[in-house]
């Protein structure tokens, strides 16, 4: 069934506490986050979050950052602000497109948001880097963790269920695993959760995974669609306008290589 991306927010939305890393940052991600943004800030600083990440707003909250919060769905941001653990009520809020909305340009010290290219079509990655650059003050920062897909496949789909059987992995590396294998199309650089929701029903009913590890699968029943490149090509997209600072890994899981956070300067 097809959803609406009012239906797919909600989906999603209502499943947040259910996601682990890394569909969610990760405690370590989070440190970095941190640490990318106090090695750069001064006092009074104006930071903007792209989406309605908890983790981000509350890390942005501990900082004493002047935070102002955009995403496209209402019900989204609401459940998120529910689901922080520190209430922040100088947080200005607005729905709005990431792409497109009229903004003071270089308002912002510091822009953050966690997989955000990646819920955009390749074809609005220009505008969207583009628009990053018009809102970013000249000294300002964007810190920024990507999905990205390696170069060649990490292990096939029986390696992962060998390492997971083992102990050697858990079931968010597995589903990542599984994902890249089976739910991300090469040659549009599109996954699709609804097909990886698929693969991991085929697994259940081959006998590879057991019910509750299908039940992880279906977290990711939504309908969406990310794009995804390799890291080379996300240099190049965002070294058209900015340069690359820094660029950490969490440790908390076993891909985190393939999620990079990236801290950028205008050029």
């Amino acid at each position: 069934m097809k959803r609406s991306i009012n239906e797919i927010f909600k989906f999603r939305a209502d499943r947040w506490v259910n996601y682990t890393p890394s569909v969610r940052p990760s405690p370590s991600e989070i440190l970095i986050y941190s640490k990318m943004i106090s090695t750069a800030r001064e006092t009074d600083s104006n930071c903007l979050i792209l989406g309605a990440t908890p983790e981000l707003r509350d890390m942005a909250c501990n900082l004493n950052l002047n935070v102002t919060v955009l995403d496209t769905n209402k019900y989204m941001i609401n459940k998120m602000t529910g689901l922080m653990t520190r209430q922040n009520p100088t947080e200005n809020v607005i729905v709005g497109n990431w792409v497109d909305y009229d903004f003071v340009e270089q308002q912002f010290d510091f822009i953050l948001g966690d997989h955000v290219i990646n819920m955009l079509p390749l074809n609005q990655y220009a505008s969207f880097v583009d628009k990053l650059y018009s809102l970013l003050k000249k000294d300002g920062n964007i810190v920024t963790r990507i999905i990205t897909v390696p170069q060649n496949s990490l292990c096939t789909n029986d390696e992962a269920i060998q390492m997971y059987d083992h102990g050697t992995i858990k079931y968010n590396d597995l589903i990542w695993m599984i994902c890249l294998n089976n739910a991300y199309n090469k040659d549009t650089n599109i996954i699709s959760y609804r097909e990886l929701v698929l693969k991991g029903r085929k697994l259940f009913s081959d006998g590879l995974i057991d019910k509750e590890t299908l039940k992880q699968f279906e977290y990711y029943d939504d309908g969406m669609f990310l794009s995804a490149l390799t890291q080379r090509e996300y240099k190049d997209v965002f070294t058209t306008k900015f340069d690359i600072v820094e660029t950490k890994f969490g440790n908390d899981y076993r891909f985190c290589k393939t999620m990079p956070i990236y801290k950028l300067a205008k050029k």
